[in-house]
């Protein structure tokens, strides 16, 4: 092995620790606090207080968790801004980061009481940078990648199994680039959008659609396929 390919190990490397460590840190502290109300309650030897234990440990939990990963987010997850760097430089350091965080959400069995309840997902993604209005909807397993870089308007929908991806790894750069979904707008189900996307105020992405890097569709416009492209314009067939 030479020693390009070694350097090229440490962004990796470096992600696992990070995942590590606020696995442990999260997950730990969340069960921490299960184990504490359970243990209070079994210690008082009624038969009702026994009983209310379990329950009431994993309320605590399941509460316990979202309120410590948003907290997390706002203390430990630096800022990430848009740009391009060398994955493998010092730059790139603040997304790997965020990204390991994103990915212990994805898999920990707890995460869905953090990005599936409006209020935990809305905080969490504002603690992590996103501009993001409290009246956008956001379907069932829909994954937005880097919260740090996504801008949604009011009223604006992110349909079931969509992806919005702020980030591009090309070859050893890394590209972050904000994406902007204007007021009203909708990306429907398993839609993907890439990295600097901007849909206008209104604009419709159809379902399953690959909107590549950069594109710009204007308001009003009704875009589908793979990749996607304009295919009519809202209200167009009302008037016909």
């Amino acid at each position: 092995m030479d020693t390009n390919e070694k350097t090229s190990t440490l962004p990796m490397l470096f992600g696992d620790v990070c995942r590590w460590i606020a696995d442990v840190v999260l997950h730990g502290l969340a069960l921490a606090c299960g184990g504490y109300i359970f243990w209070q309650l079994w210690i008082l030897g009624a038969w009702w207080a026994r009983i209310l234990a379990f329950p009431a440990a994993f309320g605590a939990v399941v509460l316990a968790f979202p309120i410590l990963t948003i907290l997390f987010a706002l203390i430990c997850v630096p800022r990430i801004r848009p740009g391009v760097r060398d994955l493998r430089g010092a730059a790139a350091v603040p997304w790997i980061v965020g990204e390991s965080f994103m990915l212990i959400l994805q898999r920990s069995l707890l995460g869905g009481y953090v990005e599936d309840f409006w209020l935990t997902r809305l905080l969490l993604y504002r603690a992590l940078g996103a501009k993001v209005n409290a009246t956008f909807l956001m379907g069932g397993k829909a994954r937005i990648l880097d919260p740090w870089a996504i801008e949604v308007g009011p009223n604006a929908t992110i349909g079931a199994y969509a992806v919005v991806c702020g980030h591009a790894i090309e070859g050893k750069t890394l590209l972050v680039k904000t994406v902007k979904i204007g007021a009203g707008a909708t990306v429907g189900v398993r839609a993907v959008l890439l990295p600097g996307v901007e849909i206008g105020e209104g604009a419709i992405v159809g379902a399953g659609a690959l909107v590549a890097k950069d594109t710009v569709i204007p308001p009003g416009e009704i875009w589908a396929g793979v990749p996607a492209r304009k295919i009519g314009v809202v209200g167009a067939e009302a008037k016909d």
